[in-house]
């Protein structure tokens, strides 16, 4: 009874990951692909933190192509977060301030 219920979670992660990655290869919206990129990058924290870092910089990216400063704001957090899972701080040449 305990396996099933730790196999149930775990198969819930995985589908969410398949469905977050089918969106990220998909030609969804800006707005859609980025937002799948910083939930996979939320989601990579406990797995590899590395990934989160460059999945939340694509995020960024499309974000910024699109105008879309609400997923910009969040890609920025989830990088601020990477680094400090990492044990570093953030280093200058990752932020970049820019006029709004």
């Amino acid at each position: 009874m305990i396996l099933l219920g730790i196999s149930c979670p775990a198969t819930s992660q995985f589908a969410e990951k398949d469905s977050l990655l089918r969106i990220i290869n998909s030609s969804s919206p800006d707005s859609l692909r980025s937002d799948a990129l910083n939930e996979f990058a939320f989601y990579m924290f406990d797995y590899n933190v590395d990934s989160s870092i460059i999945l939340a910089k694509e995020a960024e990216r499309i974000a910024l192509q699109s105008n879309n400063k609400r997923q910009e704001a969040r890609a920025l957090k989830n990088i601020g977060i990477s680094f400090d899972i990492k044990g570093r701080q953030i280093q200058p040449c990752f932020i970049s301030i820019r006029p709004y």
